[in-house]
């Protein structure tokens, strides 16, 4: 399933790239939407639309049977995933990747927009900007403020981790380089079944990319890990490194 806090469903307002419910907060529109998705009603592709909240429940709620069992993926829920697990109490992942790569890929699909630097942000946690602030006002360049704001989300969602042990946190470049060893011990951590079909289709779709199109998911994984290298100049590198350096939590200090 799609993201169901898509961008598009905040706007470009405030709530910023990746938007910040407090753990405590109350946000029925919000919960609305992830209350639709956790029921496992699917939905219609959601057209682009910079509306609020209409369009998106109105796409979101086209039901169909319900799913016997539901997967959420989201990139932009970083800063909500424990407001997420005290609602609904999922079984939680979260899936770290590189900051050269994440930054590199946003940086790709808008690379003029949605830069607000995160210290203007609105509704955000003393303990996200304070330790941090100078150096989030720092981060003028569109790296800096890329990489200073995925180091502040990182150390959110990974906080919230240590306080959840029964939560379970990989990295996508683990992922990549084994696939089937990493993925066997990923589906056996969140209770799902392993099984050739599973094995299988990561087999069929470990190979080189020969389509640009957004539904062709073939990618060499082993390509995938240092690929950041060749798609960034040095420059760019550094840019990343400084700003999201002070935020790492041993997740990457290998290449930091």
């Amino acid at each position: 399933m799609m993201e169901p806090d898509h961008l598009d469903v905040w706007g470009l307002g405030d709530k910023g790239m990746h938007p910040h419910v407090d753990v405590e907060m109350e946000n029925r529109p919000y919960e609305q939407i992830y209350k639709a998705g956790f029921s496992g009603h699917t939905r219609r592709r959601m057209s682009p639309s910079r509306g609020y909240l209409a369009h998106v429940r109105r796409e979101f709620t086209q039901y169909m049977q319900p799913a016997r069992r539901v997967i959420l993926k989201s990139v932009y829920s970083l800063a909500n995933t424990e407001w997420i697990y005290k609602r609904f109490r999922p079984v939680v992942v979260v899936l770290l990747r590189n900051p050269y790569s994440v930054c590199h890929s946003i940086h790709r699909k808008w690379p003029d927009a949605r830069l607000k630097p995160l210290a203007s942000q609105g509704g955000l946690p003393s303990r996200l900007l304070g330790p941090h602030r100078e150096l989030l006002e720092a981060a003028a360049k569109p790296y800096e403020i890329l990489a200073s704001r995925l180091g502040a989300y990182h150390k959110v969602a990974l906080e919230a981790a240590g306080r959840h042990p029964e939560w379970v946190v990989v990295r996508h470049e683990d992922l990549c380089r084994d696939p089937l060893r990493a993925y066997e011990k990923l589906i056996g951590d969140i209770g799902l079944d392993w099984n050739e079909s599973v094995a299988g289709y990561i087999r069929d779709t470990n190979k080189p990319k020969t389509s640009d199109e957004v539904q062709h998911v073939n990618r060499l994984s082993s390509d995938e890990i240092h690929k950041w290298k060749m798609l960034l100049s040095e420059q760019e590198i550094e840019d990343v490194r400084r700003f999201y350096r002070p935020f790492d939590m041993g997740f990457y200090s290998e290449i930091l």
